[in-house]
């Protein structure tokens, strides 16, 4: 039956229209979200990796001790490096049920001795009595974050577009 008031001539096939434009919107628009949140994962882990790798942060030297010990056994010389097993581990872990999208170091990764790398992570990251703060997360996020102003004006455009072109 139409409804004078709205104009609609058959108010049940526009609801229903309705429906399927909004469910489509939302899957369509997650589906984009969640895209673009993996991306953005990927690149973190990206800096992340290059902070280590470039040695950016502005870190304590090794210990004579240590860096004598690195050369003898053919290690990387640099800072948080040694055999790679660290930066390798870095990962992005995907959730696409809850949409969540998570970079972290592997949880199962162990070195030879059994200590788990991210343990040893977690003490590079914020230092102990003995072993100086080496700080590459909490920079890196810092990095991240100031640009997420960007990174939503990027996001919602990217998402609008893809949903348009959909529709």
């Amino acid at each position: 039956m139409a409804n004078p008031k709205s104009g609609i001539k058959n108010p049940d096939r526009a609801r229903r229209f309705f429906d399927q434009v909004s469910r489509r919107f939302y899957e369509e628009g997650s589906k984009e979200a969640y895209n673009f949140l993996v991306e953005e994962a990927y690149r973190f882990r990206s800096e992340l990796i290059s902070c280590i790798e470039n040695q950016s942060e502005d870190w304590p030297p090794l210990s004579s001790g240590y860096v004598r010990y690195k050369a003898v056994h053919g290690l990387d010389p640099r800072m948080l490096i040694a055999k790679h097993k660290l930066i390798n581990s870095f990962q992005v872990k995907q959730d696409l049920e809850n949409l969540r999208v998570v970079v972290r170091v592997d949880p199962e990764a162990k070195y030879s001795n059994g200590m788990k790398v991210s343990t040893v992570d977690r003490i590079h990251e914020f230092g102990t009595a003995t072993i100086p703060m080496r700080a590459h997360w909490r920079p890196t996020a810092k990095r991240f974050h100031s640009r997420i102003g960007t990174l939503r004006i990027q996001g919602g455009t990217r998402i609008r577009r893809a949903i348009t072109q959909q529709l």
